[in-house]
């Protein structure tokens, strides 16, 4: 995939909004995380890491390595602010510089609407995890904060996308403001 967008810029006061406690308990970050982070998944890759929110959390609820990856060097270096200790690696979602089965989880924390190719880059993240998948995504909802309406995905479409992709059904839950979708490898 050749990404022609212009790279984000970083903007520290932004990243304070984004960092901002209520955003984060929209994401539900914390709930996210502990979820996700078990014995069996303490490699992960954090696709879309922007300013290493999620990663910054991974790694302090016990992640043994986090990679962060995204397509602006900005963002990588906004990473490597809030969380140094994870390992940057700069491409696009679907195209990650990783060996096949490198991590035991691929997480994309809303960034599944933002690819071109959604299947594809499922089927990328398959291809380097291990034991699962998850995305974190803004499901469409009317008169719910978030990103346009236009950019939020219907449930049904995430789900097809997973089964041709070859990961099958995902579990859906809903948080409320996201829907996490967990595909299970093993």
């Amino acid at each position: 995939m050749s990404d022609d967008s212009p790279p984000r810029v970083f903007d520290p006061a932004r990243s304070d909004r984004l960092r901002d406690p209520a955003r984060l308990e929209r994401l539900r970050v914390t709930e996210v995380v502990q979820r996700l982070v078990t014995p069996s998944a303490r490699v992960i890759l954090d696709v879309g890491a922007g300013t290493g929110v999620f990663a910054e959390a991974f790694l302090k609820a016990g992640a043994l390595e986090v990679y962060g990856l995204d397509h602006s060097p900005v963002m990588l270096a906004a990473l490597a602010e809030h969380a140094p200790a994870a390992k940057p690696l700069l491409a696009p979602a679907d195209a990650v510089p990783l060996e096949a089965g490198s991590v035991d989880l691929a997480f994309a924390g809303l960034v599944l609407h933002e690819v071109p190719d959604p299947q594809a880059a499922l089927v990328e993240w398959r291809r380097v995890a291990r034991r699962g998948v998850a995305v974190l995504e803004w499901p469409y909802r009317e008169g719910k904060s978030g990103p346009p309406l236009a950019h939020r995905l219907q449930p049904q479409d995430v789900q097809a996308w997973g089964r041709q992709g070859g990961l099958g059904e995902a579990t859906l839950l809903d948080l409320g403001e996201v829907v996490l979708y967990e595909w299970n490898l093993t």
